[in-house]
């Protein structure tokens, strides 16, 4: 019976996969900017984004705050080539801005594009009408897809330094 205890624990904890993001660091970047987290302890950690336009003040180009984070699961759905729906669970990491009182979801800078701070063409009018640059994100209540050891933040997938 111990034996049959002991082999059930073993195979949850093999199973269960787990995160020890304590004192590490992800970083992505692009053209555009870098994003990086840096995980302070088992809830805490700090997020920077930084825009690599030098026309822009300073305000908008370093943006720094303290968040909560936890690690959870949550059921996708998505679509096949064929637009089958399909489902899957995904380990997620929730993560809720300290330092943002009554703060909208995301910023967008001020004459982002007029500053020539993009390079991006969209011929299309109804995607420049929906596409927003220049976006720094408070991160409030957000959910960040974790996925082979990144997190997937906006358009980057943020590694492991």
């Amino acid at each position: 019976m111990k034996t049959i205890v002991l082999l059930i624990c073993l195979l949850l904890l093999t199973c269960c996969k787990s995160y020890d993001f304590i004192g590490s660091k992800y970083v992505a970047d692009n053209k555009e900017k870098v994003v990086s987290i840096e995980f302070i302890n088992d809830t805490l950690c700090k997020i920077n984004q930084k825009f690599l336009c030098d026309d822009l003040p300073d305000s908008y180009r370093n943006t720094s705050f303290k968040a909560t984070y936890q690690v959870d699961k949550v059921n996708i759905k998505t679509y096949d080539e064929n637009l089958n729906p399909k489902r899957f669970k995904a380990d997620v990491l929730i993560i809720n801005n300290l330092d943002c009182q009554n703060c909208e979801e995301y910023t967008l800078i001020p004459n982002y594009i007029a500053s020539n701070c993009t390079d991006t063409e969209l011929p299309d009018k109804r995607l420049k009408d929906k596409i927003k640059f220049g976006v720094i994100y408070n991160m409030l209540n957000d959910t960040l897809v974790l996925d082979d050891n990144r997190i997937l933040f906006d358009n980057l997938k943020l590694k492991k330094q």
